[in-house]
């Protein structure tokens, strides 16, 4: 079973915070087919999995896929299905960062202590909501895909998140571009910065709120 390079990059943080646990159980929630959790058992990863799926069609993909391995499979919107300390982890892919909110938003007792998000945009949303809700961001990368994508890695902790303490960016400029992104000088994170700074400077010249956003683009370049 082949993943796409998101999917690789999830599968890969999973087994970074399973560490040496003797079992593991992972929760997949918008499982779609099953096969970010399908190759997680062929890896040995995990040893249990709990996938939910809104839709019924997808659902029965993901139970065929992972009937050979101990997953329980249920039809339902986010969390609502699963109990309280259900899971060690649990991933959210291929979704808006605004619909990955109204998630865990929906039930916050019952999120596993880590969690693995990709949004397909505005990843800075999720950055935000984790410093406020005490989930620190632990690691983060960027893929190529579509476009190109954060995955992001979030684990409960007590205190303030050491992640956002660079003094040489701005917290917004750390929630939206990534701290570890940033202080890594990430190759994708800069083709992406590049991008956006085009297209400002082909949007109509004079309005001053895309003069500041070209320079604001422009210095964080120079930090490149």
């Amino acid at each position: 079973m082949k993943l796409d390079a998101r999917l690789k990059a999830v599968a890969k943080f999973v087994a970074q915070i399973r560490g040496e646990a003797s079992t593991w159980t992972h929760i997949d929630i918008g499982t779609d087919h099953g096969h970010l959790l399908k190759v997680l058992f062929e890896q040995s990863t995990i040893t249990k999995a709990l996938a939910v799926e809104k839709n019924e069609f997808p659902l029965q993909r993901t139970q065929k896929a992972l009937r050979a391995f101990d997953a329980q499979c249920y039809l339902g919107d986010g969390f609502a299905p699963l109990e309280p300390n259900a899971g060690d982890s649990a991933s959210i892919c291929g979704l808006g960062a605004s619909t990955i909110l109204q998630i865990v938003q929906a039930y916050p007792d019952r999120l596993p202590k880590r969690l693995i998000f990709q949004a397909n945009k505005h990843s800075e949303k999720l950055r935000q909501w984790g410093y406020e809700q005490g989930y620190h961001l632990i690691d983060e990368c960027m893929v190529d895909g579509f476009w190109n994508y954060a995955i992001l890695l979030f684990e409960q902790k007590q205190g303030h998140d050491p992640a956002y303490a660079s003094d040489s960016f701005s917290l917004k400029t750390q929630f939206k571009y990534g701290p570890y992104l940033l202080n890594r000088r990430d190759a994708l994170l800069l083709q992406t910065i590049e991008s956006e700074l085009e297209h400002f400077r082909g949007m109509k010249a004079g309005n001053m709120a895309i003069v500041k956003q070209i320079s604001e683009l422009e210095q964080l370049l120079n930090k490149f």
